[in-house]
């Protein structure tokens, strides 16, 4: 599934009161936006302090925000240029940030961050910590639509950790929305819902209906990626009806958009074209750019999907125009796979293969940008820590100087004393000063030369983990692009060859295809490996119930069509990481259901407490396992069937024994061949004064 939704963040909601215009009239917002406006207006006219005016601007900016960016921009900068007049540096700062809202909304991402930064810089000057955090958001939002996702988050963090959650939720609402859709864009789609999740429950507590229609349009958009798209478009549509009575037209036209890809997903093209042009209409209104072509490309693939070639290529050349102009390279990228399979359909092989070249240097050179992106930031960490370590040195050298003498004073003025009253005594202690010198000279040496051993091996650490992370990143991307430009290849040789080709030629690219998909899987469950060590292994306390229906959810394609009956009992809460346990369930039920021949297949999930051990249990009336594979089925590779019988990799339980031993568990199996198999992990019981604090810590959250 190719995911093109654009998310929605928050910006800087609420941050400067002018919301509370809205009380005047909530049941007509359109009437209600014009009678705020020709307020502001009148109040402009009547105004005579110079801060005044600057407030009266900024409220007039932010009322154009959701309806006209370009007046956003407008207002914003004379308020700018009255502030800088006065020297009114409070003033200087929002107006800065509300330009750099304008100009972000329009897609201008560049001048927006240029804007935002200022700015943070006059916030931090003036230390208003209110707007510091606020500014923090908004920056971090240009980081993260560039594809600095790591800058990103430590922006929202910086942002988060200022913050007062009982205070101003409104704001800990918009930082826990921004910090969810960054652990969506790394793929980790459950711990985004936890994130999300929560943001939605504060903004249902504070009945903000924009925020509520954001958190909505946000949870919803995971649910699609996770390949939910009926309980995905519950959320849209609701989030919709409130955008619609708020007159929210950039929520109204994402949510559009969003409805339109459900139901294009869903193959039903005829209804999607109810949606996306209506979408079309208001980005072009509020003058969205990136939204115009990315409806523009949706467009085009449902006119694609119902065979009307020329229109398709139509409405994506339009698209492509606009987002090569503004410089969108993911909308770019995603129009040129459209436009090339737009001419593989009507034999213009040629052209398709020119557009596939295309979509794959666009491809790269977005790899490329976002490799040199973490290069610089892992520069300009080092340069921190070197100047950091520097600084250490120098102060660890001048504080042992100022010791060396304050001794040599100590010792000189004791010396000459002792030497008035009795010489010889002087003689014996300077002799046994001398000693302790020497020893404490010799002492400082081993302890600076096992200090610079220990420093160079974290070091080299360091490096050696950097250097792994980064063969991670290069081999989900280097090794499976090959694949999937076999894949499209192989796809355009079969349709130009068409009925031309004989069966044994058809066979062979069939052969194709299926091993370079397995190839594709055998990457991704390498990678999934090598990476249970270093994802963010947080431990929370983690409901086994809600993490079953996940799976069940998640699978609910593959259970119908097998007519799987899936037996679930009361299972407990463990301490452990959410998204990891998910695997372990997920790959143990799919192993019930994939090594079953019975016409029913049955999969039981139960638990009982053993020696203060949960042992979670998941059973099948599958095919089974004889007692001498018992180990070997946990090791890597390590496969009891052909590919060709079942489809899979043979790391899916090494990757379960890896993740449950690193919580503290062990896990094994019970089985007999043709009598199915139990498959049995065991993970700490928590003690119940643990879960009781736990439990009413998250509801004075709640």
């Amino acid at each position: 599934m190719a995911y093109s939704m654009r998310s929605y963040h928050f910006k800087t909601k609420i941050l400067f009161g002018v919301l509370l215009f809205l009380s005047f009239n909530l049941f007509n917002p359109v009437t209600a936006q014009k009678s705020v406006i020709d307020s502001l207006h009148k109040a402009m006219l009547l105004a005579k302090e110079d801060t005044v005016k600057i407030n009266i601007f900024l409220d007039l900016s932010w009322e154009y925000h959701n309806s006209n960016p370009t007046k956003t921009v407008e207002y914003a900068k004379s308020a700018l240029n009255l502030s800088e007049s006065i020297g009114y540096q409070y003033g200087v700062a929002r107006s800065l940030n509300h330009v750099g809202i304008g100009l972000d909304i329009q897609g201008e991402l560049d001048e927006a961050m240029n804007y935002y930064q200022g700015a943070l810089d006059i916030a931090t000057e003036i230390k208003n910590d209110k707007l510091i955090r606020n500014y923090l958001n908004n920056v971090g939002l240009i980081h993260e639509r560039k594809g600095s996702y790591h800058i990103a988050m430590e922006y929202y963090h910086r942002a988060l950790g200022m913050v007062d959650e009982n205070k101003n939720k409104a704001t800990v609402s918009i930082l826990l929305n921004n910090i969810g859709l960054i652990h969506s864009l790394e793929g980790d789609h459950h711990k985004a819902l936890q994130y999300l999740e929560k943001s939605l429950s504060i903004e249902r507590e504070l009945d903000n209906r924009l925020g509520i229609s954001m958190g909505l349009t946000n949870v919803g958009e995971e649910y699609f990626k996770m390949g939910q798209g009926s309980k995905a478009l519950r959320y849209f549509e609701e989030a919709l009806t409130i955008s619609e009575a708020i007159d929210d037209k950039i929520g109204i036209s994402l949510l559009l958009c969003n409805i339109g890809e459900v139901h294009l997903e869903d193959q039903l093209f005829e209804l999607s074209l109810n949606y996306f042009p209506k979408a079309l209409k208001i980005a072009q209104e509020i003058g969205d750019k990136e939204g115009v072509a990315s409806v523009l490309n949706n467009i085009g693939k449902v006119k694609l999907k119902l065979g009307y070639y020329n229109e398709s290529i139509a409405s994506c050349m339009k698209g492509l125009r606009i987002a090569q102009k503004m410089g969108a390279k993911e909308v770019v990228k995603d129009i040129y796979q459209t436009l090339s399979d737009n001419h593989a359909e009507i034999g213009n092989f040629r052209k398709a293969y020119e557009y596939h070249k295309y979509y794959k240097e666009a491809n790269d050179s977005l790899y490329n940008e976002q490799k040199s992106k973490q290069i610089v930031e892992l520069s300009t960490q080092y340069e921190t820590q070197k100047r950091e370590t520097e600084v250490a040195l120098l102060k660890e050298q001048q504080a042992k100087s100022e010791a060396v003498i304050k001794q040599k004073n100590i010792m000189g003025w004791g010396g000459a004393v002792i030497i008035f009253l009795v010489s010889l005594i002087a003689f014996i202690l300077f002799k046994i000063n001398r000693q302790k010198h020497a020893y404490s000279q010799q002492l400082e040496e081993e302890v600076e030369k096992r200090t610079n051993e220990l420093k160079q091996s974290n070091k080299e650490l360091i490096k050696s983990n950097k250097e792994l992370e980064r063969f991670a990143y290069i081999a989900s991307h280097d090794l499976k692009e090959p694949l999937r430009n076999i894949v499209s290849f192989t796809r355009l040789i079969e349709r130009r060859i068409k009925d031309d080709a004989s069966d044994e030629i058809k066979e062979f690219l069939s052969f194709v295809i299926n091993n370079s998909r397995q190839m594709h899987l055998l990457i991704e469950d390498v990678l999934e490996y090598s990476r249970i060590e270093n994802i963010d292994s947080e431990s929370a306390v983690i409901d086994l119930n809600e993490v079953i229906k996940t799976v069940v959810g998640v699978l609910g394609s593959t259970v119908k069509e097998k007519n799987v009956s899936i037996e679930l009992n009361r299972l407990p809460k463990v301490r452990a990481n959410s998204s990891q346990l998910f695997l372990v369930m997920k790959n143990l039920v799919e192993n019930g259901i994939k090594y079953n021949e019975a016409p029913n297949p049955v999969i039981t999930v139960d638990s009982t407490i053993i020696d203060g051990f949960h042992h979670i249990s998941v059973a099948d009336n599958g095919i089974g396992i004889e007692e001498q594979y018992f180990d070997n089925i946990f090791g890597m590779f390590k496969r009891l069937h052909n590919r060709g019988e079942y489809q899979g990799s043979g790391l899916g339980l090494s990757i379960c024994k890896k993740i449950i031993q690193n919580l503290g568990g062990e896990i094994w199996v019970e089985s007999m061949a043709n009598e199915g198999s139990k498959f049995v992990f065991s993970l700490p019981v928590i003690a119940q004064e643990s879960l009781s604090n736990i439990v009413s810590l998250n509801e004075v959250n709640a």
